[in-house]
């Protein structure tokens, strides 16, 4: 049971001992407090104690029923704590959350290479989609904190699904999008040596506990396995920070009992160190140098689907060695937020890679990956703004198409292209957003050679609107 505050109360009650020399007004008044502050709501008790004051002349009976309304309404807390948790001594906090969005969807994708005429091929594609997001944090003594959240979509970086079946509901099944134990503190068992700890374990956010740019890591992507943070602030100088991660997922589970399969299990691993320094508030810069690998990850005789089910995903992307390096440089200019943000990357292992693609072209000076971009506004609060624009270049041998942003030119690699976003708070919760993705191929002759046999890189140009209407609850 929740132990309430009866401060309130207790004002109310010493304002009404009148008739009392002022000793016994004083006892009275502590022996009511502490009453009421140790009896955990016990009505019988509370009641009892209410009938003592109103027979010694402390209380009238108006006031006791006044009294009585009080230590209920009380009791019952606001709405947002209404709810009763089985084991709810060890729980701190429980917070409910969620968001929902509605989306139309144009896209025209242009395919060029041996099997499609000269003129190439054209793709239009309207859709009508959704998505709907429900989510659990609680908050245990001892700094753990546990989250789960339900979500639509089984799809890895994506979790709409489409209108349309005449009203049916077979895409409207609800799946697990995370489940994760978190510990944080300041300390590592208070030894002084950090001022920040964070250990994750289970499935769980990756863009909040890493600095990775959506463009190379899909929003709704959720990786499972482990993450650590340690951070220290102030470094040598005021306002420095530094700040290491590292993370190892699990990829690709093999089936241990089918010939072939020992040891043949995929992890990603990601490193991270980054530096962060602010001058003034809400103005800084942070770079972040980073690894990535992924070790095996063929999905030979997995354990479950295997293959990843984004669209133009590919299933034997491991034995690549990524560096990447994201900026980031805030400031505010007029009352209004500002951002420029790019990342490089390149990828060490290309030919390997390319080979795992079943490629046939030599990879050299496919290896590259990068973005800029700048963002106007924060669409936070109701009649903000948020205006952003964007350039990436994708290498076809440079990064996973896995991992990458699902709309950008269709996962696909080999590409280059602008991303243009608007939004707009039309209240504190409800939001209308805007967003067109424009590629190109880079190597105009990269599908006769063998990059179209690679997660869909047989692509000329790929155009992609999105209207969003979203809120949150």
């Amino acid at each position: 049971m929740r132990i309430v505050s009866v401060l309130g109360t207790k004002q109310y009650i010493e304002g009404s001992i009148v008739s009392l020399n002022k000793v016994t007004a004083q006892v009275m008044g502590l022996l009511v407090v502490f009453a009421l502050e140790t009896s955990v709501l016990n009505a019988t008790s509370s009641d009892a104690l209410i009938d003592i004051l109103v027979k010694k002349g402390v209380l009238t009976k108006q006031e006791a029923e006044e009294v009585r309304a009080d230590l209920l309404s009380e009791a019952m807390g606001p709405p947002e704590e209404k709810i009763t948790l089985k084991g709810d001594s060890y729980i701190t906090k429980f917070t409910l959350y969620g968001d929902a969005r509605l989306r139309f969807q144009w896209e025209n994708a242009q395919e060029e290479g041996p099997t499609f005429d000269a003129n190439g091929e054209d793709e239009n594609r309207f859709r009508y989609r959704y998505r709907l997001r429900l989510g659990a944090e609680y908050q245990f003594l001892d700094d753990f904190k546990a989250g789960v959240r339900l979500e639509t979509s089984e799809s890895s970086d994506s979790t709409n699904v489409d209108f349309g079946g005449y009203f049916d509901k077979t895409g409207d099944d609800v799946y697990i999008g995370l489940a994760y134990l978190e510990y944080e503190n300041e300390d590592i068992f208070d030894l002084g040596l950090v001022d920040y700890f964070n250990f994750t374990v289970g499935k769980q956010t990756f863009i909040k506990r890493f600095m990775m740019q959506k463009a190379w890591w899909d929003g709704d992507i959720n990786p499972e396995g482990l993450s650590a943070q340690l951070g220290w602030e102030d470094v040598y100088i005021d306002g420095l920070n530094l700040t290491l991660r590292s993370g190892a997922y699990v990829v690709s589970d093999e089936d241990d009992r089918v010939r072939g399969s020992e040891d043949g299990d995929g992890f990603l691993f990601v490193e991270q160190a980054e530096f962060a320094y602010s001058w003034q508030p809400k103005t800084g810069i942070k770079f972040a140098p980073s690894f990535m690998f992924e070790s095996n990850g063929h999905f030979t005789n997995p354990e479950d689907a295997g293959t990843p089910d984004n669209e133009n995903a590919y299933a034997s992307v491991g034995d690549y060695y990524v560096f990447f390096m994201p900026v980031e440089l805030t400031w505010n200019m007029l009352g209004y937020p500002q951002m420029l943000y790019g990342t490089y990357g390149v990828n060490f292992q290309d030919e390997t890679t390319a080979t795992n693609f079943g490629a046939n072209a030599q990879s050299e000076g496919h290896n590259q990956f990068f973005n800029i971009g700048y963002q106007w506004g924060k669409a936070k609060k109701k009649g903000s703004w948020q205006i952003g624009a964007e350039y990436r270049y994708y290498g076809a041998f440079a990064y996973s198409p896995n991992l990458s942003d699902s709309d950008f030119a269709k996962n696909a690699t080999n590409q280059h292209g602008i991303v243009f976003k608007v939004k707009y708070a039309m209240t504190d919760y409800l939001y209308l957003a805007g967003t067109y993705f424009h590629s190109n191929a880079i190597d105009g002759t990269a599908g006769a050679n063998g990059f179209n046999e690679f997660a869909g890189s047989e692509f000329s140009q790929v155009d992609l609107l999105q209207i969003d209407l979203n809120w949150k609850y």
